[in-house]
């Protein structure tokens, strides 16, 4: 009995357990020469049913669980690049954006100042489009003259 114990350390500690009522070791009601002779015989038919078995099919079984298990977490890479490449974009986006603002701010400005300079007591000034944003075109704006419209292509 101390050769089990040693071996199996479940023993020890559902050693309370044994010969209790209704509990999985309640010896009255499982008897274990018929749970040996049932083990020997379960055992016995996984024997012939292996022989009956496509081993291959087994072993190809295997080899595609693990080529499965190799694409998840190769999808899982390639979805967390997507999203690196995504807020990418979106930072160059941003930056693009205010580029242009500060490019647009200055050039209206010199824009303006020639403006004025050539038709003296003037003013003009570029800004985008009523209901547009200056990614989509900016127009000259002034009181003396009808709108005047420049459009670039950003994209």
């Amino acid at each position: 009995m101390m050769q089990l114990v040693q071996k199996y350390e479940w023993i020890e500690t559902d050693k309370m357990y044994f010969n209790q009522p209704n509990s999985a070791y309640d010896f009255s009601e499982h008897n274990p020469q018929e749970a040996g002779q049932r083990v020997e015989k379960l055992q016995e038919q996984l024997e012939k049913s292996g022989r009956n078995l496509n081993m291959s099919a087994m072993a190809m079984l295997t080899r595609k669980e693990e080529e499965y298990e190799s694409l998840k977490s190769k999808r899982k890479i390639v979805e967390m690049d997507r999203a690196k490449l995504c807020g990418l974009i979106e930072d160059l986006d941003r930056q693009k954006a205010t580029a242009l603002q500060t490019a647009c701010e200055k050039v209206n400005k010199d824009f303006g100042s020639i403006f004025s300079m050539l038709l003296s007591g003037t003013q003009a000034c570029l800004r985008p489009p009523e209901g547009r944003t200056m990614l989509e075109g900016l127009e000259v704006s002034g009181p003396q003259f009808p709108v005047l419209c420049l459009r670039c292509c950003l994209d």
